[in-house]
């Protein structure tokens, strides 16, 4: 006998990943009723994470926290047992911000953590956070406040909700640590909002050197100049200054990221960050930068 597995996600707008599995099952069966059909409903992490897991053993819980903007809003994890799933989109994502309108230097996290709370409070002992599709470019600091974390500037003054500072003062931000997941989330933000993906370098540290740490620039892909020689260049080069950090050679980091300083403000710049230089441009200069 033909077994055939239907493991779809969701079909954004339309149908949920396990109504989207059944209607492929009878599709299926109209064909050909003497297969054997089973069902399982998946999730990316983003929305519909819940209703994916409901879809097998979990249950709907519903919850009320602090949305977006900062509003209460109505959410449901998913509970088996002592697990609990929570679905980040279903309390602060894109969908929960009033009129779809885009609150970048505002929208709070603040609702996770009380979800991780109620959690906690029910006893769970294992919690899966799907991080997907958020509104928020917080970091996830107002999670961490509504959990007891104090968050404030060096003078005591708090640090407000959303991602502000990232575009009023990212001056101030010389480096962030965070743990890997975090920090894939606060990086790609923080450098997209200071100016470009190009600019950031991000270490990957496992600080006991047990493991290989990883050194890269954060950059999604950018199809639309492939291959034509105008990538900007600063992040892989910023990564390869904090390398030489972690392999005990702060001279030889702090000569490259001099490097950095002097290419850039002498205006040598690729177009994403308003330039007209190419990625060979760019490297020529810090290659005479690093010579002079």
């Amino acid at each position: 006998m033909v077994s055939v597995l239907i493991s779809p996600d969701k079909f954004k707008g339309s149908l949920s990943a396990d109504e989207a599995a059944r209607a492929l099952e009878r599709g299926l069966l109209e064909a050909a009723p003497r297969i054997q059909v089973d069902r399982l409903a998946l999730s990316d992490g983003g929305e519909g994470s819940v209703a994916a897991a409901c879809a097998g053993r979990f249950s709907p819980e519903k919850i009320t926290v602090t949305g977006p903007n900062g509003r209460s809003v109505t959410a449901e994890v998913a509970v088996h047992g002592r697990i609990v799933l929570i679905e980040a989109a279903a309390i602060c994502g894109l969908a929960m911000l009033p009129g779809g309108r885009k609150m970048p230097l505002t929208a709070t996290s603040r609702g996770i953590g009380q979800a991780l709370r109620y959690a906690l409070a029910g006893g769970a002992d294992t919690i899966v956070l799907a991080l997907g599709g958020v509104a928020t470019t917080d970091g996830g600091a107002g999670m961490l406040q509504s959990l007891g974390a104090v968050l404030a500037e060096e003078d005591g003054t708090p640090i407000g909700p959303g991602g502000a500072k990232f575009v009023l003062r990212p001056e101030d931000l010389s480096v962030v640590v965070a743990s890997n997941l975090n920090a894939d989330i606060l990086s790609d933000l923080g450098g997209a909002l200071a100016g470009s993906l190009g600019l950031a370098a991000s270490a990957n540290l496992n600080p006991e050197r047990r493991f290989p740490s990883m050194f890269e620039p954060v950059h999604g892909s950018a199809p639309d100049i492939a291959g034509q020689g105008l990538a900007n260049p600063i992040g892989a080069v910023g990564s390869a200054a904090l390398m030489l950090e972690h392999f005990g050679l702060p001279d030889q980091a702090a000569r490259l990221n001099k490097a950095i300083e002097a290419t850039t403000g002498a205006g040598i710049l690729t177009r994403d960050v308003g330039g007209t230089a190419t990625t060979d441009d760019v490297v020529k200069a810090l290659i005479d930068a690093l010579e002079a």
